[in-house]
């Protein structure tokens, strides 16, 4: 027969014991937290990783069509450009000596030449991701002339871009001077407009040749 006190130390103990292993129950919560945490995080960045590798993808495909496009409205709005320059060139010619037209002339991408020696004017690119005429692979081409304009356009591939030349040749119809002179003037690409004159400065030989002098003010 056990006493009182054996009893009493036996339910002590009991307690003790019962109170000693909850605790290893509770700590298990912050665990399973953090543990999920972790989940959670490891998912976030597996997610992300697969949504910059989706974007990536895409741009790849996308940076070439936006290129293309970009170049096409280039050379288009050029196009434009030089058609209205050779139409106030041709207006001073027939209004006579002292005319004068000015044309604004936007260049984002590329050159626009005057050649007073072999009175043209030339606008190029030289890496143009658009092909805006036939081209041939082994670095030749054909120059087309762009119906309703004067302009003629000249296509060579030029590594993985192209070459575009477009000219308004005035060889045999008027002599084309840059401020005065047979010289050839470099117009570079730039954040504003070029104001370009055009001015009939008169007969320049036997030939009753009209000089239409260029300049930018």
């Amino acid at each position: 027969m056990k006493t009182l006190p054996l009893l009493l130390k036996k339910k002590r103990a009991q307690v003790w014991v019962e109170t000693v292993g909850e605790p290893k129950v509770l700590l298990t919560l912050p665990l399973l937290l953090k543990k999920k945490r972790a989940q959670v995080w490891v998912e976030t960045v597996i997610y992300t990783l697969i949504f910059l590798v989706m974007i990536g993808i895409l741009m790849a495909f996308a940076t070439p069509i936006i290129e293309k496009q970009k170049d096409k409205i280039t050379i288009e709005k050029t196009i434009n450009a030089m058609n209205d320059l050779d139409n106030n060139i041709f207006d001073v010619k027939v209004k006579g000596v002292g005319n004068t037209r000015e044309s604004d002339f936007q260049i984002g991408r590329g050159n626009l030449i005057i050649d007073g020696a072999s009175d043209k004017i030339v606008f190029e690119i030289d890496d143009s991701a658009y092909i805006y005429s036939e081209e041939y692979d082994r670095g030749g081409g054909r120059i087309v002339n762009i119906p309703g304009t004067n302009l003629k356009v000249l296509t060579v591939k030029n590594g993985d871009k192209h070459k575009i030349t477009l000219t308004l040749d005035y060889e045999n119809k008027m002599n084309i001077t840059y401020s005065g002179e047979d010289v050839k003037k470099i117009f570079n690409a730039a954040p504003t407009a070029y104001r370009i004159i055009s001015e009939n400065t008169g007969l320049i030989n036997e030939n009753k040749t009209v000089n239409i002098n260029i300049y930018d003010i």
